[in-house]
């Protein structure tokens, strides 16, 4: 069965393949499902619910079959089983290029006791063996002598024959009911002559979005307005899973229309996903919609993110709801909709759960599973996870997950470097090849990922600032960092930090020089050209994160000139990348920030040179003669990538390894 369910222990609240057990779950009473928000249920309370419900109401007993061919039937799920009908090998055949003998006149070859036999035949690979044979011999084993052949090997019976019937035979269950047909499966019942087989229907689905901001991609819209793209995310799970899905158009926020949609859809359809308005907002009517036309079984779940979850029936269809939100819906899809589709198709998602070593601790929300979209990657003998944003609104960390784990409401969190059972987005053997790269956030790091990438080098980037690169790589946490931490006593970057901290068994490699400055808008309205301009003209400051090596400018600036932190509104604001700087001062929440100059060109925003640096890499000795890094100064050292900085703004490519004396 493919039902998942998460597991009781302190690390892994993981699907894993148990379906919830039969009348685990009280039936839910109707006198209590006129409760609009929030009908709340434990996250495994959820899971049982669902398929307790569905298998009440005989959703998974009566769906329906089809009788398809078996040239098409490749991933479809049997509905019954599939028997043999002819037997296969139907003829016993030879598995060798050789003769065929009598076994009763050779058991006793050997190199001392050389047999002579003169009734054989001669046979080719897949030809059938004459019926008073029953051995074949290898051509290479025999003598050939004028009047028949001479074996000095012994022969066992039915040796390299085929027999009747050894692959299946007739009446053989070949596939039983409820398995997936692979492409090996169709060549063995087309083999058999099993020309059709009688699978599941492919579940049809209807997904509903709906909101009044919300406009189909490609459609013209509003600065205020989206497009509606989570119906992209689901319809595309949906197939893989095997489903046949259609996509309404969007819904507006209004119980009339919503409740046709959903009449409509559960007519024509076996499942329904209505997309956002699920939780509890002035505009969040999925579930008062639901709950007068059906029955509203769970509103509201404990997952961070995936709170705003709803299940219900309506007209004896499974009716979902789902948060606007894409880390949010998805967690609830993969937690309790996909097991669904997969107890109907056959078809599972990775379900690989492996040990990795946190490179920072997790914090946990009281009360709540917190899901955490992970990047990892193996350091010498070490699997390691990197979390990336956690957030309900956080599209880009599921994108580029490799994995992720779940603290159970028991846990506060877990600690740095504490191993944690992370179930995989991709095969292990690809997430094991990943260059693991941590540290300051760059352009021309991000051009060697995509460069990387043509020759099937995967570098997962985490941006955490120059600092914590250096103590990633010292760690274990990374293969290589990029750093710019600038010493003000010495007048040089990164070395005397390496020193400071005793980064140990790590080269240093000069990558680029860069300008710095401060960006601000167009034209520069407010006139800043310096820290005390911002200081006296008020302006809204964006900062980097401590630890990064601006911010140690920064702050080595304001202390030469005497300038206390506090005086700069906005100082405490600080974003994680140069892009998220010149975006803040381009959306006017902030007049101006710090950041490379490609960042001020990349937005069209005025940029006002503050200082050059130096960008370096720190990369583990043990890492050097790595083929994935030979891969990288193959690259950094292309044509290719000369004609890429050229491109940018600011930046000059420099590559040397520096002696770290």
């Amino acid at each position: 069965m493919k039902v998942a369910v998460f597991a009781q222990d302190k690390h892994v609240v993981l699907l894993q393949a148990r379906q919830p057990d039969a009348g685990s779950i009280p039936a839910a009473s109707t006198n209590n499902m006129k409760t609009i928000y929030l009908k709340k249920k434990d996250l495994v309370e959820a899971e049982s619910l669902i398929f307790n419900t569905l298998r009440d109401q005989n959703f998974f007993e009566n769906f329906p079959s089809e009788r398809v061919p078996t040239e098409r039937a490749l991933l479809r799920f049997t509905s019954t089983p599939v028997i043999g009908k002819f037997n296969v090998p139907n003829v016993s055949i030879s598995a060798m290029d050789g003769v065929a003998v009598k076994y009763q006149q050779v058991p006793y070859a050997s190199p001392q006791n050389p047999v002579k036999v003169s009734d054989f035949a001669y046979v080719n690979t897949g030809e059938p063996v004459p019926d008073h044979y029953n051995a074949v011999i290898k051509i290479e084993d025999i003598e050939q002598v004028s009047d028949g052949i001479v074996l000095r090997k012994p022969v066992k019976l039915y040796e390299n024959i085929r027999l009747i019937g050894e692959d299946t035979s007739k009446g053989r269950i070949i596939l039983p009911a409820k398995h997936i047909i692979t492409a090996q499966a169709q060549a063995l019942m087309l083999q058999s002559e099993i020309m059709h087989v009688e699978v599941y229907k492919r579940p049809f689905i209807t997904i509903i979005p709906t909101g009044n901001e919300m406009r189909k991609v490609g459609t013209k819209k509003a600065e205020h307005e989206f497009f509606e793209t989570n119906s992209f995310i689901f319809k595309g799970y949906a197939e893989l899973a095997g489903a046949n899905v259609t996509v309404d158009r969007v819904v507006k926020d209004n119980k009339v229309l919503l409740q046709k949609a959903i009449l409509s859809a559960v007519e024509t359809s076996d499942m329904v996903f209505i997309l956002a308005g699920t939780s509890h907002g002035g505009r969040d009517i999925t579930a008062e919609t639901i709950n007068d036309i059906g029955e509203l079984l769970i509103h509201g779940i404990n997952l961070h993110p995936g709170k705003p979850f709803i299940f219900s029936m309506v007209a004896g269809k499974p009716v979902f709801g789902l948060p606007g939100y894409p880390q949010a819906a998805f967690f609830d899809y993969i937690y309790l909709i996909a097991p669904v589709l997969s107890h109907i198709t056959g078809i599972r998602s990775c379900n690989d759960v492996r040990k990795y070593h946190l490179t920072r601790k997790l914090a946990s929300y009281t009360g709540m599973y917190h899901a955490v979209p992970l990047s990892l990657g193996k350091i010498g003998n070490k699997n390691v996870a990197t979390p990336l944003k956690s957030g309900s609104g956080i599209l880009s960390s599921i994108v580029n997950m490799d994995g992720f784990t779940i603290i159970p409401p028991s846990e506060e969190g877990f600690n740095e470097n504490e191993p944690v059972d992370v179930r995989l987005a991709r095969p292990y053997f690809d997430i094991e090849a990943n260059m693991v790269f941590s540290g300051s956030s760059d352009y021309l790091i991000e051009i060697l990922q995509d460069m990387l990438s043509s020759r099937d080098v995967n570098m997962t980037i985490s941006s955490i600032g120059s600092l914590g690169g250096l103590i990633a790589v010292k760690k274990g946490y990374a293969h290589l960092a990029g750093s710019h931490l600038y010493d003000s006593t010495t007048n040089t970057f990164n070395i005397p930090f390496i020193k400071k901290f005793h980064i140990d068994e790590i080269k240093l490699f000069r990558l680029c020089l860069r300008k710095q400055g401060f960006i601000v808008k167009k034209g520069n309205p407010k006139g800043i050209k310096s820290f005390e301009d911002i200081v006296s003209k008020n302006a809204v400051f964006v900062n980097r994160q401590s630890g990064s090596g601006t911010r140690v400018q920064i702050d080595n600036m304001l202390k030469k000139l005497n300038i206390n932190p506090g005086q700069i509104m906005g100082y405490s604001a600080v974003e994680s990348t140069h892009t998220q700087v010149a975006i803040k001062v381009k959306s006017g929440f902030a007049d101006v920030g710090v950041g490379v100059e490609q960042a001020a060109c990349m937005f069209g925003l005025d940029f006002i040179p503050l200082f050059d640096e130096e960008y370096d890499l720190i990369v583990r000795d043990d890492f050097i003669k790595d083929a994935r890094f030979k891969t990288l100064i193959e690259i950094i050292k292309s044509k290719a990538l000369a004609d890429k900085i050229n491109k940018l703004c600011g930046y000059k490519l420099c590559f040397e390894e520096i002696p770290l004396l």
